[in-house]
C-alpha cells in the first residue's frame, strides 16, 4: 500500500551527464496548501538523554540539521516543505503535550499527502511519529474496506526500521530513556495492531541479555554492529527486502549513536 506509493515518489530515475552542479536544496515554509511534499518538522526535546545518561543537547538537533540541508542536494522532484518546531512550553506540564502536537501535525500531514520527516531530539520524539503513522494507515485500510467491500479489513502494519545501537524497547510505565519503543509497542496492542521492528546496527554490548531476549518475545529482527559491512551487504539487502515486503508501511529512525565513532567523532 504505502510503500508501493512510496517507491513510485522516490523511484530513480537513469542518470544523465552532469554538465553543472545540482540546485541546492530549496526549502519553503509550509501551510496546509501547499502540494504533496517532504515536510520537515523539528521535536526540541532531549529528555530521554537527560534520563539516560545526564546529557543534554539533543534538542539543539533540528536546528543543527537545518543549517546544513541548504547546502544538499535533493534526490528527489518533491517540494521540501518546513513546518517549524515543537518544543515544551511553560504551560506543558509534561512531554505528553508535545507528544499530541507532534501527533496531530504528522497526522494532518499524512492526510495531506506528504512525507513527513522529523528532526530530534531524543529518542522519545518516535513515539508521536509511530502513532501518527499507524493511525494514518488504520485510516487508509478502512478506506480501501469501505470502497472494497468484498475486501477482508485487516490491522494495518507498521514496520519500524530503527538505525541504532540501542534496540529502545526498555519496559516502563511512564516515557524513560530506552522506552521509545516499547511506548509504541504498547500503543499497537492497545489499538489491536501488528507491531514490527527490524534493528540495524545493534551493539551486542550495550544491550543487556535480558533486552535481547525481550526483543525475540516481542517478535523483532535485527542485525549487530559487526553485521553491518560491506562484505554483508547480499544478507543486508535480503532482510531489508523481505521485512518491507512483511508490511504496509515504514517508519525510518535514525540515531547518530549508530554511527561508527572514527568516522563520525562527533556523534
Amino acid at each position: 500500500m504505502l510503500v508501493d506509493q512510496l517507491k513510485k515518489l522516490f523511484k530513480n530515475e537513469p542518470q544523465k551527464p552532469m554538465l553543472y552542479h545540482r540546485k541546492h536544496t530549496l526549502i519553503s515554509p509550509y501551510t496546509q496548501q501547499c502540494q504533496p511534499g517532504v515536510m520537515l518538522v523539528g521535536v526540541i526535546s532531549d529528555l530521554s538523554l537527560d534520563w539516560g545518561r545526564g546529557l543534554q543537547g539533543a534538542k539543539e538537533g533540528p536546528a543543527s540539521i537545518r543549517r546544513i540541508l541548504p547546502r544538499t542536494h535533493a534526490q528527489t522532484k518533491l517540494p521540501f516543505y518546513d513546518a517549524g518546531d515543537i518544543e515544551q512550553t511553560i504551560d506543558d506540564q509534561s512531554f505528553v503535550a508535545v507528544s499530541q502536537r507532534q501527533h496531530q501535525l504528522l497526522l494532518r500531514s499524512l492526510r495531506d499527502g506528504h512525507f513527513p520527516v522529523v528532526l530530534g531530539g531524543g529518542h522519545e520524539i518516535s513515539i508521536a511519529s509511530y502513532q501518527a503513522l499507524s493511525d494514518f494507515s488504520a485510516e487508509s485500510l478502512s478506506a480501501s474496506a469501505v470502497a472494497d467491500q468484498q475486501r477482508m479489513l485487516a490491522s494495518p502494519r507498521v514496520g519500524v526500521i530503527n538505525f541504532d545501537a540501542h534496540f529502545e524497547l526498555r519496559p516502563s510505565l511512564s516515557l524513560r530513556a530506552g522506552s521509545a519503543f516499547h511506548t509504541a509497542w504498547c500503543y499497537s496492542k492497545e489499538q489491536q495492531r501488528s507491531f514490527d521492528f527490524l534493528g540495524l546496527g545493534i551493539c551486542d554490548h550495550a544491550n543487556s541479555q535480558a533486552m535481547f531476549k525481550l526483543a525475540e518475545e516481542l517478535g523483532c529482527q535485527w542485525l549487530l554492529d559487526n553485521q553491518m559491512t560491506t562484505r554483508n551487504k547480499k544478507h543486508i539487502q535480503a532482510q531489508l527486502d523481505n521485512f518491507i515486503e512483511q508490511v504496509d508501511c515504514i517508519q525510518l529512525s535514525i540515531d547518530l549513536d549508530v554511527f561508527f565513532i572514527v568516522y563520525c567523532a562527533w556523534c
